[in-house]
């Protein structure tokens, strides 16, 4: 789909020396965080007053293109012109009819010289060493494309979606069934397990000031604005006192075991990918933009999770995606290395295991379940809350989908949401004699070849209804 121009709230032109002042004229003092509904307020306040702030400081600008600098020379065509018109409207004489095409043939000489000389002069301006020739080759690389009508691909086939609104409402029943599980069942084992979890009482240390100058200053300019428009730009902008309540407000949000509900919130674009039928709904990825604020506490997190002394025994040593110094390298050699060895004993290989919407389908029960099994109590407690009653929005220019709950799936372009669904993967055997060797989650979680007894292999393939209910199951 294609994506409109992205709204800022600030430009070249924002004084962010001002716009420093207003947030620290706004923020005085420590607000009051002692409960969830404490913590929701404060978030939104917080987001409107840099909103406030970079509107204030940012002056007003013109539209593009719509610039009202003419030559004098082309001020007195334009008013000869309008003379002359004026002459031959109250005669219709066909001199003066004369006399006003020439006015008008002149003035559009001189607007079509004017536009040459000033596109040369843009041209002449660009240069490499600035960068500035970029900008209008990406443009003209990258033209925009209006999506046509789409529809679902159904027997029979759905009906078409030509409107905005007709297709925001498309694409959001499509997420809709995207992020909902294979079975909503109770299992209630599993219910009981997570039932019978004890709150810890340690709760997670607190964060330093440290810690977060630390992930501001890694923030990427690039990046797309979050659903209420706040840029990494005006994150590293933060006066000292705005600093102070974003990390009196992340403490809170630990020690309250409490992700606030503006965090769980996501907009989503759909694009085309390369390649597909764009009248069809499948045909478009999903992109979701998250409060940026949210992603920075994310960032805090992983940090402490993967600086435990602990980490190594939470995720499989065989894990290499969303791994740091992990690639895809290091499973093709082991794959290559497992395969020869195997080969070398004359024993058999298994088929690679691929699991669909990995991401997408993750249900959220067992994973929390392993969860609880794997980390410490203090971080399931915070975890918890960071998946459930999660919702999205679908936009397309003016247009705005209702909210669709994600009732599966862990966050798409979250900073956390690869590291719980490691956990996942973690699948029991669907047969004792078969012993998974190794496996790695690249895009998805896949298990890399298994090594088996030599004998003949169809003993020990399972069945495809034992399969569905050992990943239906979570296990």
């Amino acid at each position: 789909m294609t994506k409109g121009p992205t709204p800022r709230l600030h430009n070249s032109r924002t004084d962010w020396h001002r716009y420093k002042s207003e947030i620290s004229n706004q923020v005085n003092g420590e607000w009051k965080l002692k409960t969830r509904e404490d913590i929701d307020a404060a978030v939104t306040k917080f987001t409107n007053i840099l909103q406030q702030a970079a509107h204030l400081a940012t002056p007003a600008t013109n539209p593009r293109g719509m610039s009202t600098y003419l030559p004098s020379k082309i001020k007195c065509l334009v008013a000869l012109k309008r003379k002359a018109r004026a002459t031959w409207q109250k005669t219709h004489g066909p001199e003066d009819r004369r006399i006003f095409n020439n006015a008008s043939n002149k003035l559009k000489t001189a607007l079509h010289t004017m536009r040459n000389e000033n596109f040369t002069t843009y041209v002449s301006s660009l240069s490499y060493s600035d960068h500035s020739i970029w900008k209008p080759i990406k443009s003209r690389r990258k033209p925009r494309l209006q999506v046509p009508p789409i529809r679902k691909n159904t027997t029979p086939p759905g009906p078409w979606a030509k409107s905005d609104d007709d297709k925001v409402k498309l694409f959001a029943s499509h997420l809709a069934e995207v992020y909902t599980p294979h079975s909503n069942t109770p299992d209630p084992d599993v219910e009981s397990m997570l039932a019978n979890h004890t709150k810890c009482l340690a709760k997670t240390r607190p964060l330093n000031a440290s810690d977060l100058n630390q992930v501001i200053k890694k923030l990427s300019s690039t990046k797309a604005p979050d659903p209420d428009h706040i840029t990494a730009q005006m994150i590293q902008e933060l006066p000292p006192s705005g600093q102070k309540i974003l990390l009196q407000l992340y403490n809170a949000i630990l020690r309250l075991e409490y992700w606030p509900t503006k965090f769980k919130q996501a907009r989503v674009i759909m694009i085309l990918k390369p390649g597909k039928q764009p009248t069809e709904v499948t045909s478009y990825r999903p992109i979701s933009l998250l409060s940026i604020i949210s992603k920075m506490l994310e960032k805090l997190l992983l940090h402490r999770l993967l600086s435990d002394p602990h980490s190594q025994d939470w995720i499989p040593s065989r894990q290499f995606g969303f791994r740091k110094a992990h690639s895809t390298i290091q499973p093709c050699q082991l794959l290559t290395t497992i395969i020869n060895k195997t080969l070398e004993d004359h024993q058999y290989c298994s088929a690679v295991l691929d699991i669909s919407q990995a991401f997408d389908k993750v249900w959220h029960r067992g994973l929390l379940l392993k969860i609880q099994q794997t980390l410490p109590p203090n971080y399931f407690n915070i975890l918890q809350p960071y998946l459930q009653t999660r919702q999205l929005v679908v936009t397309y220019n003016n247009s705005t989908s209702q909210p669709v709950h994600m009732l599966s799936g862990v966050p798409q372009g979250s900073v956390l949401g690869p590291f719980p669904n490691l956990h996942s993967t973690r699948l029991t055997s669907l047969n004792p004699q078969i012993q998974p060797s190794a496996h790695s989650l690249m895009t998805q979680p896949s298990y890399l070849p298994t090594q088996i007894p030599s004998q003949p292999l169809q003993t020990y393939k399972p069945t495809s209804k034992a399969l569905r209910n050992e990943l239906a199951n979570g296990k």
